[in-house]
């Protein structure tokens, strides 16, 4: 059976490499869903966790583990010391095992607290000098510190006095004496007597980026003594330990995706062990992060399956288009061997068997194509544009592979399904059966097209009604994912139109064939003729095709919807492409309290704050930009309306200065904004005010109104225009966000006291946000805050959602175009090779090979042209009924500016671009074939 396999195979050999290739892109397609989504979220928790470290300061694998001895202090013996060393053996020993994870660092700290420490040459006397000071202990310290001055302390008490460090902190705030004597006391009463405490060196960490030193400001109140010392003698001895805590580095550069479900499992079960005893408490740093990516992986995986759907329906029309060929070329062979005494599971196991050994190679070499898919997807910046990023940390897993078998054992089963039917037809059989009348498809007897159109337009339906109760009752800071079910109505959208446009298509071609029966040319009867007749092989071309089109023209348009309306909300936000705040000096005193903190202290109140306004030119000059505007937005704005006063956002600009800087779009103002800009120019005291103050109080343009701020006078002003939007400012964030005032800033300047404003900018076309930030460094520029929209932009882009639908619709289209061209030249060689005798007696009659070829091109127009047109339009309809879901996306305080859907002419030539490349290859393969064509040689007795 083996044998007769390889052969079959050979026989085949084109149209079996035409379906492993569909088999391995099968394959890698489910493949690369899991390995994608485990490397894209690896890399973004290693990035997460690191913006976790740089923006608070603190290492995100901490795990602490904290004990309060306090709980068990009593008169009875050993009790504390045996509570250490219980809790001390679980910590040590078992928690970090049962987390399965590297550590960076470790360490133990030992804390006494509740004495005062006073210098031992006034003590006893005045003791206004004194301390409240801790003692601690550092396990392991020797290793991350480097020594100021003095030297180490011994381990060991000498001449009854213990030796200590101290940190530089320390010395400062409390006045401390290396090499001075100081009587430590308990307060509490725990000890009987004093002890002694000499410091004898200060230190600091050698490396302030060592985890090592998490908790580098805890020792900021306290000596540091040896950490055996003060077990032996203050734990085991005295037993006035006060807290322990374990504090575990957890290496968070060498976590897995894979095991985050363990180590929250196990972190859960700890707490809850640990909650059990009094005085214990644990901290994991990372935990909220993690508990995120377990939303953010199932959102994740989520839609790219079912952004995969339609991409996976095609590859399964493909598998099933070349099997079915496969076996239309086998039909008198099964037919021989059925006739000759074969039974049917015999035929089928020659099948089987062929189907099993290129799904095995299609599971082998399919993970690694889809490796490469994945370095595809994360390279995706938006629809068919990709980015240099660095390479995602791919990973097989043992899911991953789990997802290979399957995507083989479905394409066995697809490949089986037109075996099946051909494996119970005899000789006799097969030739009745080309005899007997065209017979309705098993699909259009069920009106399966029907129910597939019903189900996506309930669906959509559905879907409206949900967006518009959303947009009655949602809040402005709600938050709805992405419903990737939405691609699920589509394709049954797509799918239905399709199957109803091929069970009315053929009454379509009779018709046109009637209407001009009696004028048509012989090619073009021939032509309606061999479509009209034709078998259910041209109906699952058009049909593959259909799908084909309109999933490439949905998936250009949605992805280039998306990434469009992200840029814009970006910008939006920003308002420009550069804004920043310079510091300004004023009036108050900044007083530094003690470790480092700055508190702000006004010496009088009643005297208004003044500022200096640092020189503009030299930020107007700053680098990679073209413009600059002053922009002022003071803080608690009232507006006195006709009814009342509301709270609400004032903006004063200079008209010209701003229409050079700010980010403009038709989309979100009825006229562009310069014209508003150009309103204010008319009176001083012109302003633009939100569409709410004339919605809700009636207001009118030439109304005036007043405004006021931080006790500065009210201002009066006349309303010249009324808009919904604009530029930063949005009016569903918030209440105070929908009454805003837009004015000139020379206006409001002359009016009351100069204070701090904001600076926008227009940056170059190639504007290096580096530059930028060496040019503010140079010029020793103290700034408060800056925002640049290319940073915020990039970081939207590398949300991994984003780059999964960018990468997924950029592969689907890549893929789907790529197998539409091999199955359109398949199709269109096998069916010209079946004909080739018709071809012949056609020459034979005298037909030419223009006429021949004519006759072809008719066909085409017929079949291939009238489906990639149907594609086009459906495509089309796809776009305009579906799309609108997408805002569905966001809430309305995340729907500013307005969503809008948007079709790019580029998208659409690379989408005909690819058609013609198809078209053209299936004219220059049949006018090869045709032209070949020898007709003393298939015109033979006997021949069918």
């Amino acid at each position: 059976m083996l044998f007769l396999v390889f052969k079959k195979i050979f026989n085949n050999k084109w149209l079996i490499a035409s379906l492993l290739l569909g088999m391995i892109l099968t394959v890698a397609m489910v493949c690369s869903i899991p390995l994608f989504t485990n490397g894209i979220l690896q890399r973004m928790l290693i990035k997460d966790l690191e913006n976790f470290q740089e923006t608070r300061g603190i290492y995100p694998g901490n795990y602490q583990l904290e004990v309060e001895f306090y709980q068990y202090f009593s008169n009875e013996k050993d009790r504390q010391s045996k509570t250490y060393n219980y809790f001390a053996n679980r910590f040590e020993n078992e928690y970090i095992k049962d987390l399965g994870v590297d550590l960076a660092a470790k360490t133990t700290i030992l804390t006494i607290s509740h004495l005062k420490a006073t210098p031992s040459e006034i003590y006893g006397e005045d003791k206004a000098d004194s301390a409240f000071l801790k003692m601690y202990a550092l396990q392991g310290y020797k290793d991350h510190i480097s020594i100021i001055s003095g030297r180490l302390p011994s381990g060991e008490i000498v001449d009854d006095v213990i030796e200590c460090l101290i940190m530089p902190t320390v010395q400062k705030k409390f006045n401390i004496i290396l090499g001075q004597i100081y009587i430590m006391e308990d307060y509490t009463n725990r000890l009987e007597k004093t002890f002694k405490v000499k410091p004898v060196g200060i230190i600091q960490p050698s490396d302030l980026n060592d985890p090592w030193w998490v908790n580098i400001y805890t020792y900021s109140d306290g000596f540091i003594m040896d950490y055996n010392l003060l077990i032996d003698y203050f734990l085991y001895e005295k037993e006035i330990l006060t807290k322990a805590v374990w504090e575990f580095q957890i290496d968070y550069t060498k976590i897995e995706i894979d095991q985050l479900p363990l180590i929250m499992k196990v972190i859960n079960e700890q707490e809850e062990w640990l909650d059990q005893y009094r005085g214990t408490e644990s901290s994991f740093r990372a935990k909220k992060i993690f508990e995120e990516y377990f939303v953010r992986t199932r959102q994740l995986k989520i839609t790219l399956w079912v952004l995969q759907v339609p991409i996976l329906i095609m590859l399964a029309f493909y598998i099933f288009m070349v099997a079915q060929l496969v076996v239309e070329n086998d039909k008198n062979e099964i037919s021989l061997l059925k006739s000759r005494g074969s039974s049917r599971s015999q035929i089928f196991s020659i099948y089987l068997l062929q189907s099993t050994l290129l799904a095995v190679t299609a599971t082998a070499l399919g993970p690694i194509l889809g490796v490469l898919i994945c370095k595809i997807l994360g390279a995706s910046n938006g629809f068919l544009e990709f980015v240099s990023r660095s390479a995602l940390p791919i990973k097989m897993t043992p899911n991953a592979i789990f997802y290979s078998i399957l995507a083989g054992l479905f394409s066995i089963i697809v490949m089986m399904i037109p075996v099946l039917s051909a494996s119970k037809i005899s000789i006799v059989e097969l030739k009745q059966k080309k005899a007997r009348k065209w017979k309705a498809p098993f699909w259009q007897k069920i009106f399966l097209d029907v129910i597939l159109l019903g189900a996506a337009l309930f669906g959509l339906n559905s879907y409206l009604r949900q967006g518009e109760t959303r947009m009655i009752v949602e809040s402005a800071g709600a938050e709805a994912p992405l419903d990737p079910f939405m691609f699920v109505i589509l394709t049954l959208f797509i799918l239905g139109a399709g199957l109803l446009f091929l069970r009315v298509y053929p009454y379509i071609i009779k018709l046109v064939y009637l209407l001009g029966k009696k004028i048509w040319h012989p090619v073009l009867y021939s032509s309606f003729i061999q479509v009209g007749r034709s078998s259910g092989r041209e109906q699952f071309l058009m049909l593959f095709l259909v799908l084909t089109i309109a999933v490439g023209i949905f998936s250009a348009n949605s992805a280039r919807t998306i990434n469009q309306n992200i840029e814009d909300r970006v910008y939006y936000e920003n308002g420009c492409d550069i804004k920043l705040q310079v510091e300004w000096k004023s009036n108050e005193v900044k007083d530094y309290g003690g470790m480092g903190s700055m508190q702000e202290i006004e010496l009088d109140k009643d005297e208004p704050v003044l500022y200096i306004e640092p020189p503009f030119e030299m930020i107007a000059n700053l680098s990679e930009t073209i413009a600059a505007a002053k922009v002022y937005m003071p803080d608690n704005v009232i507006i006195k309306l006709p009814e009342k006063s509301k709270k609400g956002i004032l903006m004063a600009v200079n008209p010209d200065k701003f229409g050079e800087v700010t980010w403009k779009s038709k989309s979100f103002l009825p006229h562009h904004i310069n014209e508003y800009l150009n309103l204010l120019t008319y009176s001083p005291n012109a302003v633009i005010v939100s569409e709410k103050i004339r919605e809700e109080y009636g207001m009118q343009v030439g109304d005036t109104l007043s405004y006021s701020w931080g006790g500065q006078s009210s201002l009066d002003g006349i309303i010249v225009a009324f808009v919904k939007y604009w530029p930063s400012i949005n009016p569903y964030e918030s209440e105070k966000n929908s009454y805003f005032i837009i004015s000139n800033l020379n206006y409001v300047q002359a009016k009351t006291v100069i204070e701090p404003y904001e600076v926008w900018f227009k940056a170059k076309q190639d504007a290096q946000t580096l530059k930028v930030y060496d040019y503010i460094k140079d010029n020793n520029i103290n700034l408060t805050w800056i925002k640049v929209a290319k940073q915020e932009l990039i970081k939207k882009k590398n949300d991994p959602l984003l780059q999964g639908i960018n990468g997924a619709m950029t592969l689907g289209f890549v893929v789907t175009m790529a197998i539409s061209i091999i199955g359109f030249i398949i199709y269109w060689i096998l069916s010209i090779k079946s004909r080739v005798l018709q071809f012949g007696i056609f020459r034979a009659m005298g037909m030419t090979k223009i006429n021949v070829l004519s006759m072809i091109a008719s066909e085409q127009i017929m079949i291939s042209i009238v489906a990639i047109a149907i594609g086009i339009i459906i495509g089309g309809l796809s776009c305009r009924l579906f799309m609108p879901l997408l805002t569905m996306v966001n809430t309305a305080a995340q729907q500013v500016p307005p969503y809008r859907i948007i079709a790019v002419k580029e998208d659409y030539i690379k989408l005909y671009s690819v058609i013609i490349i198809m078209i053209v290859s299936g004219f220059a393969v049949v006018g090869v074939i045709v032209s070949r064509i020898k007709i003393a040689q298939v015109i033979k007795l006997g021949e069918d």
